[in-house]
């Protein structure tokens, strides 16, 4: 295995699926969702409104049944066959080669198929057929595909992990084969939708409409927290650096720390927000110090005057835990105890500082506190698509077979992936053609594109007008909502 592709570390037991009939009925709804339909059962498969049966078998086992839409199983083997399937060896399909004839999909990339119901696996039965008895049969099983993505069962059994204890991107099944920048499911739930259409031609699918989060890690509210944290700095700047330009670049903040370069980082997002009428999302952390945290104090002035003027414009509020968090009940109740007591908010959402996260347990955690949303799930070193869709949805613990009260906003895009030399490091043109790229596969499946930009990333020492790339960036997607609109 070659460097970029490692070799996987597994923990799986044998031939076993995890797609229990709570999973199965789960992915069905989450399936109805996207496509369209409305009012299903939400203990049911989602389709009961359609008065149409569905099927997760083979349509051979179903003698004498009425007509209706079949997905075929995989075999319980093909779990553990994907992960160990070598990188680029997926069978693909033009996307346009699955719709019925006539339908017109916004997207034009090839699919992968990461599951072939069982039997079928040697490629001779089409993705999806209409037979002649008026049944619409899918011997891809994108049921299983579509669990697959949604639950991140693969990051409960693949134990690569990257130095700061995160899944990464080249140990996914998505970055290994080549589609981690496509919503896959959502995709796969569009082409589904449109048989259904050839089923119930009088059916009229609930359209959801393209949207744009804008949301802000505030990890450094200032850059000198204190005056003596600025004095030092300046110390530095004439002693050791002997650096009178950067020494002078420091002066006003001893003027008043509205000065500060984090904090005018800060006024630059919400000002662009208030001029392209964009609610955007904060979140602040209320962690210790620590080598991975400042040590904000959002008691005190001026992070209070910071939280009441992003209150003041409208925005939402958020809540950022630490570092060692993501996997410590007692730290993340500790912090979140402190937030709520200087917000008083009661219920809201938030993200994983560092974007560390484990499945399911860090679902579990945000669950159990009280959480309304996390929308921490995207890679690090890689954006895109880390499960599979850009639709907010319920998440599902794929360990004890169940739903967590807790929904999942996917984050598309941070900043920092695309554009860190330690990550993609693309220049500024290119990353800001990638980013709107993202953008326009969410369009094209009516989701949400979720896009982190810190408030610090302006004075990265990366060669790029920071700004400007982000101005231009937010014009751009505000024209997009507003022809989606």
């Amino acid at each position: 295995m070659n460097e970029h592709f490692p070799e996987l570390v597994l923990h799986i037991k044998a031939n076993q699926s995890p797609l229990t009939p709570a999973a199965v009925g789960y992915t069905w709804r989450q399936l109805a969702q996207r496509a369209g339909v409305t009012d299903g059962d939400p203990d049911g498969h989602g389709f009961e409104a359609l008065d149409l049966p569905v099927y997760y078998r083979d349509p051979v086992e179903a003698q004498g049944g009425r007509p209706g839409l079949y997905i075929v199983p995989c075999r319980a083997s093909a779990w553990e066959d994907l992960l160990r399937c070598p990188p680029q060896r997926l069978d693909w399909h033009p996307i346009t080669d699955l719709f019925p004839p006539g339908f017109q999909p916004e997207f034009r990339e090839l699919t992968p198929v990461l599951f072939w119901g069982a039997g079928y696996e040697d490629g001779q039965k089409p993705f999806v057929e209409h037979r002649p008895d008026g049944s619409v049969v899918f011997y891809a099983d994108i049921l299983a595909a579509s669990f697959f993505m949604l639950s991140r069962w693969e990051e409960t059994v693949v134990l690569n992990r990257d130095a700061h204890g995160r899944f990464p991107a080249r140990a996914s099944v998505a970055g290994r084969h080549g589609f981690l920048e496509q919503p896959v499911v959502d995709e796969w739930a569009l082409i589904l939708r449109s048989w259904l259409k050839v089923l119930l031609p009088r059916w009229s699918p609930q359209i959801k409409v393209f949207r744009v989060l804008l949301s802000h890690d505030v990890d450094h509210p200032l850059r000198y927290l204190t005056r003596w944290h600025l004095y030092k700095s300046m110390l530095g700047s004439l002693l050791r650096r002997k650096d009178m330009h950067e020494l002078f670049e420091k002066l006003p903040v001893l003027v008043s720390w509205r000065n500060d370069p984090f904090y005018k980082g800060l006024r630059w997002v919400l000002e662009h927000a208030e001029i392209h009428h964009l609610q955007s999302v904060f979140y602040f952390k209320t962690a210790h110090t620590s080598p991975y945290d400042d040590g904000s104090n959002l008691r005190r002035d001026p992070c209070t005057t910071i939280l009441r003027e992003v209150r003041e414009q409208g925005h939402e509020i958020g809540f950022h835990p630490g570092y060692d968090s993501f996997q410590n009940t007692e730290i993340f109740q500790t912090e979140k105890k402190i937030f709520d007591a200087v917000t008083g908010l009661q219920k809201y959402g938030g993200r994983q500082h560092y974007l560390r996260f484990q499945i399911p347990d860090t679902w579990r955690l945000w669950a159990d506190m009280g959480m309304a949303y996390d929308s921490t799930l995207t890679y690090a070193e890689h954006a895109g698509f880390r499960c599979g869709t850009c639709h907010p949805y319920q998440v599902y613990d794929v360990e004890r077979s169940g739903v967590i009260p807790l929904q999942e906003i996917p984050l598309i895009v941070m900043e920092g992936s695309i554009f860190s030399p330690q990550y993609e490091g693309l220049s500024p043109e290119e990353g800001k053609e990638k980013i709107l790229r993202l953008a326009r596969r969410c369009q094209a499946v009516n989701g949400l594109f979720t896009l982190l930009w810190h408030n610090t990333f302006f004075f990265e020492p990366v060669a790029g007008n920071w700004f400007q790339v982000y101005e231009e960036l937010v014009a751009v997607l505000t024209q997009m909502v507003k022809e989606a609109s």
